[in-house]
């Protein structure tokens, strides 16, 4: 029973996000960067960053639950999308590791919507159409996000 994460995208389309107009991470614009499709449940879950559905602390307290608010892995900043996958020491570690081949031409962008948006666009190799080469960074991210998340 396979399905398509386009197949499953179109489903998701009956919810509306409020988006940026220059990156909206809707229907066409997130079916178009999820064009490297890898794992489903690894693309479900890019999805649910990109609509700030993941159940960080911060989204936690906004459904009114109480919990830990803290980062379980610097345990020095609250608890967020953002700083768990991209601006924690620990992440940040991680993601420099990732891109340390290209780090004087790819600087990561500040929030996750950028890097979801503008990720593509890092692409650091001079032949762009090498498709192999492309599928494979187009995927990082979305292994790195996954891997981050199960830690």
């Amino acid at each position: 029973m396979g399905h398509s994460f386009r197949g499953l995208l179109s489903g998701y389309r009956l919810y509306n996000s409020k988006g940026d107009p220059e990156c909206s991470l809707q229907s066409s614009d997130l079916e178009r960067r999820m064009e490297s499709q890898s794992l489903p449940k690894v693309d479900i879950f890019i999805w649910t960053i990109a609509h700030n559905g993941i159940l960080t602390s911060e989204n936690i307290r906004k459904k009114g639950w109480e919990g830990p608010s803290r980062c379980p892995f610097c345990k020095s900043h609250e608890e967020s999308a953002n700083h768990l996958l991209l601006n924690c020491s620990y992440a940040n570690e991680v993601w420099n590791l990732a891109i340390s081949p290209w780090s004087n031409v790819v600087v990561l962008p500040p929030d996750l919507h950028s890097l979801l948006c503008n990720w593509e666009s890092l692409f650091p190799f001079p032949v762009r159409n090498k498709a192999l080469l492309k599928f494979s960074w187009l995927i990082l991210p979305k292994f790195i996000l996954w891997k981050l998340w199960l830690d």
